[in-house]
């Protein structure tokens, strides 16, 4: 049985999502439970979401698109555009090696007891899901990221920069600042930015720099006078 197949067979909605967020795929399942529309190639997935869930999870996909790897949200999916539920949504990043940047396979499950009352969408609700616009709702701050990376092939700037303008087209109040260091000096410029309290919200990392970027960072949260430890993949202190 090949991957779509199974896809098709199970009964949990499956997306494939390009790294700006549109649809590129939904499962049976997935159209069924949020009608065909909603599904539409090339339509943003964000749209499935209900409008008091999109800017926690606009902003929790943005940092995850930055630096990509797997993560889960919870949040409110429409279904059938008349009501929604909650799903936890697990996202998976996948690298092709023919094309620049990535996609996500995405999967939802119904998290909601069985028995509680579905969330009914109001007129409000419905006239904010145009799924052929950009989605933000109207109360959302805007949001600004700044992301540090290194050239991991030709052209990186302006193949960053495309998948950060098709990002923030989709979700017009995120603002992705890109700055691309030299693979020579980045470690240096990471540890003084982070040293400085100056460090952007999300960077890359050389694989050899993890152990001691965590060392260096459980000394700055520390500060003197304390011992750290790390719970959990946070680095905490506490006096010593």
């Amino acid at each position: 049985m090949d991957v779509r197949s199974l896809a098709e067979a199970i009964p949990h909605s499956v997306w494939v999502i390009s790294g700006p967020g549109t649809i590129m795929y939904a499962n049976p399942h997935a159209v069924r439970y949020t009608g065909a529309g909603a599904q539409a190639a090339g339509s943003p997935w964000i749209s499935i979401v209900h409008p008091d869930d999109v800017a926690a999870v606009q902003q929790r996909s943005a940092i995850a698109g930055l630096a990509p790897e797997p993560y889960e949200i919870d949040c409110r999916i429409s279904r059938t555009g008349a009501s929604f539920r909650q799903h936890k949504v697990s996202f998976v990043p996948v690298f092709d090696p023919d094309r620049p940047g990535h996609h996500w396979i995405a999967t939802g499950t119904e998290t909601a007891p069985a028995g509680t009352p579905a969330l009914a969408a109001t007129s409000r609700d419905t006239a904010r899901r145009d799924r052929s616009a950009p989605h933000t709702p109207a109360s959302a701050d805007p949001v600004t990221i700044k992301f540090w990376f290194m050239p991991n092939g030709t052209d990186a700037l302006r193949s960053m920069q495309v998948e950060a303008d098709e990002f923030h087209r989709l979700h017009p109040n995120i603002t992705v600042e890109l700055r691309m260091l030299d693979w020579a000096a980045a470690l240096t410029m990471i540890s003084t930015a982070a040293g400085g309290g100056d460090a952007p919200d999300v960077t890359q990392l050389g694989t050899t720099w993890v152990g001691g970027t965590v060392r260096g960072l459980r000394r700055i949260h520390a500060g003197p006078g304390t011992r750290s430890h790390r719970s959990g993949g946070r680095v905490a202190a506490y006096p010593g």
